[in-house]
């Protein structure tokens, strides 16, 4: 990693306006960084599919957010002691408690200096670590997967920000449009019909379900929006989430194979 403070906190300032294009492209500069660093700590050699690369690089992204240039550290001397210390705190949990040198002789590669007089943080600082990486982990995939899904209900014409207002009030009304989900996923022919056209095949419909045309078009936003939630494993995280897909009824998914 080879960039000036302002550089970086030029990053980091458009990253934390939200720009996840520049946080993936520093995660991916940033990687080879990352592991010499975990390298270093570990003493011994840290690949991509490691534990510890995981946990040292869900670290480094906890170094963007959190990174004060105000503090008078570089972001590298900053970086490199959240990936010390969430490491040793997975030590820790893993029963693997033992003294880590931080600073070495012959193995010492470029991470050395940046974890030199760096003080540790107490155990009480770092417990629970790996359950706020995993929490951490798992809201970035579910804010990457709605992102995805925003650009799908584009195509059809469909806005996140509208869908609250497409909801329908009533719960016998949001079941109804479910079922018809279902339905939608269940027919082959008119899935297809739906992907292929980005129409609700309304005719298709009224012949399976016993509700009127008004009230097809009227909600016909939400029920696309709930096939292609329920269709596709692109958006399982986003299905998990929805309350009224999680009511105990079964075939409330119905994703591809």
């Amino acid at each position: 990693m080879d960039v000036t403070t302002k550089d970086a906190d030029a990053m980091l300032l458009r990253i934390r306006a939200g720009d996840m294009d520049t946080r993936e492209q520093w995660l991916r500069a940033n990687q080879a960084f990352v592991l010499r660093t975990a390298s270093h700590i570990c003493r011994r050699p840290i690949h991509r599919s490691d534990d510890e690369a995981s946990i040292a690089l869900i670290a480094f992204n906890e170094a963007i957010d959190r990174y004060d240039s105000a503090a008078g550290k570089s972001f590298e001397r900053y970086a490199a002691l959240i990936i010390r210390n969430r490491l040793i705190d997975y030590f820790r949990k893993q029963g693997k408690v033992q003294d880590i040198p931080f600073s070495s002789g012959d193995d010492a590669d470029d991470a050395s200096g940046y974890l030199d007089d760096v003080p540790e943080l107490s155990y009480a600082e770092t417990a629970g670590a790996l359950d706020v990486f995993a929490r951490q982990n798992e809201e970035l995939a579910l804010a990457q997967e709605i992102m995805r899904y925003d650009e799908q209900l584009a195509l059809y014409g469909i806005s996140l920000e509208e869908l609250a207002d497409c909801c329908p009030q009533h719960h016998d009304t949001r079941q109804q449009c479910i079922e018809i989900a279902e339905r939608t996923c269940a027919a082959h022919v008119m899935l297809e019909s739906l992907l292929r056209t980005r129409q609700l095949p309304l005719k298709a419909l009224l012949e399976h379900v016993k509700v009127s045309r008004k009230t097809l078009e009227r909600h016909r936003k939400y029920i696309i929006a709930l096939v292609l939630v329920m269709h596709s494993n692109e958006f399982t995280r986003i299905r998990n989430a929805i309350p009224v897909l999680q009511s105990g009824k079964e075939g409330a998914s119905c994703t591809e194979s």
